[in-house]
């Protein structure tokens, strides 16, 4: 299974976190697979705008701490994701629209209408 799914439909990238079961949490496998679907949006002249959205209930539950745990205790002999070209949007030099699609009904509901209604 790729943790990374990626389409282009009318010049619309879209990146899909695929870990559900982690609540999107970056692993060192997510994090490459991320790293090559910024290198395609940005190297691609069809694609006009990025969106990066997540599988299942949740968007992104940050760093998985169970693989950190497990490189740190020496069961896992891994680099650390995030190294090397292509692995940070600063890096990249993106220069095209980015787009996070969250979803949270309690953020919809609660703190975005109290925070942000114009």
């Amino acid at each position: 299974m790729s943790t990374v799914l990626f389409s282009v439909e009318n010049h619309v990238a879209t990146i899909t976190l695929n870990r559900p079961e982690a609540l999107n949490a970056l692993n060192y496998e997510l994090r490459q697979e991320l790293a090559e679907a910024w290198k395609r949006i940005k190297e691609d002249e069809d694609i006009r705008v990025g969106i990066l959205t997540g599988a299942g209930r949740a968007f992104c539950a940050g760093v998985d701490v169970k693989e950190t745990v497990r490189r740190l205790e020496g069961v896992q002999q891994q680099p650390a994701g995030g190294e090397g070209p292509g692995s940070s949007l600063y890096a990249l030099d993106i220069y095209k629209p980015l787009i996070a699609a969250l979803s949270s009904s309690y953020h919809s509901t609660k703190y975005c209408r109290s925070k942000f209604i114009l």
